[in-house]
């Protein structure tokens, strides 16, 4: 009974706060406005570009700008899009 009890301990120790980051994330549109939600997947986007950057630059000791290449392209990408929508 011991060890399952530390195996459930240990599984939600692992598995519980990505399940509650989770489940805001979900729940996020409930409670936050339009405006703040735009800024979160925005500073979330950034986020996840500064994490690539700083895995490549600090273990593979090298700069590399391929990743602003894609982030340009799909910014590019996604105004053509916008200016496709808006004139109707």
């Amino acid at each position: 009974m011991k060890n399952q009890n530390r195996t459930f301990l240990a599984l939600l120790m692992r598995w519980g706060p990505f399940l509650i980051i989770t489940a805001l994330f979900l729940l996020a549109p409930q409670f936050i406005s339009p405006f703040r939600l735009s800024q979160l997947g925005k500073f979330l986007t950034f986020a996840i570009i500064a994490v690539g950057l700083d895995l490549i630059w600090g273990y593979g000791g090298m700069m590399s700008l391929g990743q602003g290449l894609f982030f340009s392209l799909g910014a590019y990408g996604f105004a053509m899009y916008l200016k496709l929508l808006a004139s109707g």
